[in-house]
C-alpha cells in the first residue's frame, strides 16, 4: 500500500468534519520485515489543533489502531553546554529567537558555562534577555575542572528546579534548527516508551565550498542546504537528542567519568537501545550542524585520536571536493588556459 492509501485510511478513521487529507502534516513509519509496517501520522487542521493517528499494515489491508490528541503543552529544555565560543552563541541567539516568539512559554535554556568569569557571556545574552524579557534560563558556571561535554549536559538536566517533568534536548553551540524541528522535538519522545534521536545534516567547510564553486558564500541561508554538495547526514553521530527528564535519569544518564572524545554520546544512546524503550533514529532535515574547526588532543587513545580524525574528514568536504582540491593544479597542467579550474 502507497502513502497516499494509508492516509486516506487515517482520514477516515478520524472520521469527523474537521479534518481532511491536506491536513496531514507528515509521519514515520517502521517496518518489521516479518510483521508488517507500523505508521504513526501527524494532522494540523485549520482550527490549531493536533491529531496523531496511528496505524499498522501488516501483508494485509491496513489497520488503524488508534487517534488520540497531541499534548503540544509539554516544556522544552534545552540544555547547552558551552566554553568560550561567544560569537557563535550570538549566532545561535539569532536563530533561536525566530522559535522563541512562537514558544516563549514552552521554552527554556539552560547554559553550563566553563570558565573562570562569564562576563562575556552576559555581555552578549543579557541584551537578549532584555529584549525579549526571557526569564526562562538558567546559567550554571564552573570553574573547577575542564570542558566536559558529558557533565555539563548531565549537571544542565539535574539543575532543573521546576515541578513538570520537562522533554530535554540535549543541544551543542554550534546547532541550528528550525520550528519544524522543534515540533518533532516536542511531540516524539514519550514518557517511558520513546526518545528522538535525529540523525544531523553536518555542513562543510565553507572554504571548501567556495573553492569548489568558485563563489563567495556570504549568508548562513547559502549554506544551509540538504544537498550531497553542502554536507552529509551525521549518521555517526548521536550528540543531540529528545528525552523526557525522567527517563534520562531512570536510565543512568552520562557516564560523566569519561576523558576521552564522543564516547558518552554512544554510551547513552546504546543504554536507551538496549531497554524496553523505543529509539526513533531518522534524518531531520530541520537540524544543521554548522562547520568549525575541530582539535584532535595528541593525548587521546589512539582509538579515539583516529575517530577524532575520521570525523574531522568527514566534515571537510566530499570525496569529489576533497579530490578537486588536491589534484587542481595537476588538472589545470592537463587543460588549455581558457578552459582552466578556477
Amino acid at each position: 500500500m502507497c502513502i497516499d492509501e494509508v492516509i486516506d485510511e487515517a482520514v477516515t478513521f478520524i472520521n469527523s468534519t474537521k479534518w481532511r487529507r491536506d491536513h496531514f502534516t507528515e509521519g514515520i513509519y517502521h517496518t518489521m520485515p516479518t510483521l508488517g509496517t507500523h505508521y504513526e501520522l501527524n494532522f494540523l487542521n485549520d482550527s490549531n489543533h493536533r491529531e496523531r493517528v496511528t496505524l499498522f499494515r501488516p501483508e494485509m489491508p491496513v489497520i488503524p489502531l488508534k487517534s488520540h490528541p497531541v499534548d503540544f503543552s509539554e516544556k522544552l529544555n534545552i540544555v547547552m553546554p558551552l566554553s568560550g565560543r561567544i560569537d557563535t552563541f550570538v549566532l545561535f541567539l539569532t536563530h533561536f529567537e525566530e522559535i522563541l516568539i512562537k514558544m516563549k512559554n514552552r521554552i527554556f535554556l539552560t547554559i553550563v558555562y566553563f570558565g573562570k568569569s562569564m562576563q562575556d557571556l552576559l555581555n552578549v545574552f543579557q541584551p537578549f534577555i532584555a529584549k525579549h524579557r526571557f526569564r526562562s534560563h538558567h546559567i550554571q558556571l564552573v570553574t573547577d575542572r575542564n570542558f566536559s561535554r558529558a557533565y555539563a549536559l548531565d549537571l544542565g538536566i539535574k539543575s532543573w528546579k521546576g515541578k513538570q517533568d520537562p522533554i530535554v534536548f540535549l543541544c551543542d553551540v554550534d546547532i541550528i534548527f528550525s520550528q519544524e524541528f522543534v515540533d518533532r522535538c516536542m511531540t516524539y519522545p514519550q514518557k517511558k516508551s520513546r526518545v528522538y534521536y535525529p540523525i544531523v545534516f553536518s555542513l562543510y567547510n565553507p572554504k571548501v565550498l567556495e573553492a569548489y564553486f568558485n563563489q563567495k558564500l556570504t549568508k548562513l541561508s547559502d549554506k544551509l542546504k540538504v544537498s550531497s554538495d553542502y554536507g552529509l547526514w551525521r549518521s555517526f553521530g548521536f550528540g543531540m537528542a529528545c528525552i523526557y527528564r525522567s527517563d534520562y535519569l531512570n536510565i543512568g544518564g552520562f557516564d560523566t567519568g569519561i576523558k576521552e572524545w564522543g564516547e558518552e554520546d554512544v554510551l547513552l544512546y546504546k543504554k536507551f537501545a538496549q531497554s524496553k524503550i523505543t529509539v526513533i533514529r531518522a534524518p531531520d532535515p530541520n537540524i544543521f550542524h554548522l562547520w568549525h574547526h575541530k582539535h584532535c588532543d595528541q593525548s587521546l587513545s589512539d582509538q579515539h585520536y583516529k575517530s577524532c580524525i575520521k570525523s574531522k574528514t568527514y566534515n571537510e568536504g566530499s570525496h569529489m571536493q576533497l579530490g578537486y582540491l588536491v589534484l587542481k593544479e595537476d588538472i589545470n597542467q592537463d587543460r588549455p588556459y581558457k578552459r582552466r579550474l578556477h
